[in-house]
């Protein structure tokens, strides 16, 4: 009797190991379940994306009125969409073997970008780590804040890099877009030609439509505004493209001094202002055919010039007889 009952004590001792064990083996499992899960649920409630690097640069995402890099410029849609895509659907392609792992968290710490989420309020919702990519480049090492446990992640339709998706030149993440507006939110503009003042005009919000009226005073035009021509040039500016940003030379920083070719302001009803400058850019006396396209210098009131096509600009120079009955 006593050596069946020191048999069934042995027994459950042992079966107390094993489901120790095997508890610890559910929640290891379970936190490794956890620490490599990055993706992010319902992206469009997404209200900020802020990323550092090891040297100290940062790039601060902000959803508000469209998304803005820094609080200062707004963000290049499509860069936006593709690392929406990475948040979403980011997935493990495998955990890294454990003798690995102490090689791969030293080379995250190393050369990690830190990646903050938001959604409403001021504490992330998700705090990660994006390292380096595997050696065959079809995976990109992860790691979450206070985790020890890398993952090798991977998006199922996509076969590369994941960390080009985390950009992190603040120039990469601004929009081409010279101009990118909602035209509801337009309530005047300007467009002053120094050197043509007959041409000059300004367009505002009245009611339902927008009234032209020119900057001189032309005693002998009884011409009627058409409505249907100013609510077209506001609704053709929208979306304008730029060639290129440029950096400041002393050649372009001395155009400020010179008389510009059209001063642009567009006014929004919340009272913030566009501004532009546009200075034609020297021609070479045998230029290409490509060098033939006349271009443009365009300066904003960030300080900053950058290049673009004249038919790009063919949208904003309009001349205040183009709002007026031909009849």
């Amino acid at each position: 009797m006593k050596k069946n009952l020191s048999l069934l004590v042995l027994l459950l001792v042992l079966a107390a190991i094993a489901f120790g064990f095997y508890k610890k083996d559910q929640v290891k499992e379970a936190n490794v379940k956890y620490e490599g899960n990055f993706k992010i649920e319902n992206p469009e409630q997404i209200t900020r994306i802020f990323m550092v690097d090891r040297g100290g640069r940062k790039v601060d995402l902000k959803k508000k009125r469209t998304w803005m890099v820094n609080d200062t410029y707004q963000a290049r849609e499509p860069m936006i969409i593709n690392l929406l895509e990475v948040l979403e659907h980011v997935n493990v392609q495998f955990i890294p073997r454990q003798k690995a792992v102490e090689r791969i968290v030293k080379e995250i710490a190393s050369n990690a970008i830190k990646v903050e989420v938001y959604k409403k309020g001021d504490e992330p919702v998700s705090t990660f780590y994006v390292g380096g990519v595997t050696s065959d480049e079809r995976g990109t090492y992860y790691i979450k804040e206070g985790s020890d446990q890398p993952f090798v992640m991977e998006l199922p339709f996509f076969e590369g890099s994941l960390r080009a998706r985390f950009v992190m030149d603040y120039k990469d993440w601004r929009s081409i877009w010279m101009l990118n507006e909602d035209t509801d939110q337009i309530e005047k503009i300007e467009m002053k030609y120094p050197r043509m003042q007959n041409a000059s005009f300004q367009l505002e919000k009245k009611g339902s439509h927008y009234d032209a009226t020119p900057y001189l005073s032309i005693s002998d035009d009884n011409s009627k505004v058409n409505h249907a021509m100013t609510r077209a040039y506001i609704e053709s500016i929208d979306q304008v493209g730029m060639q290129a940003y440029l950096e400041s030379t002393d050649e372009l920083l001395a155009l400020k001094k010179e008389t510009p070719w059209a001063d642009f302001t567009l006014t929004r009803k919340d009272g913030t202002q566009k501004k532009i400058l546009f200075y034609p850019t020297p021609m070479k006396s045998n230029p290409t055919v490509r060098e033939a396209t006349k271009r443009y210098y365009g300066y904003l009131q960030t300080g900053e010039f950058f290049i673009i096509h004249e038919d790009m600009l063919k949208k904003l120079l309009w001349t205040y007889d183009s709002f007026l009955d031909k009849e």
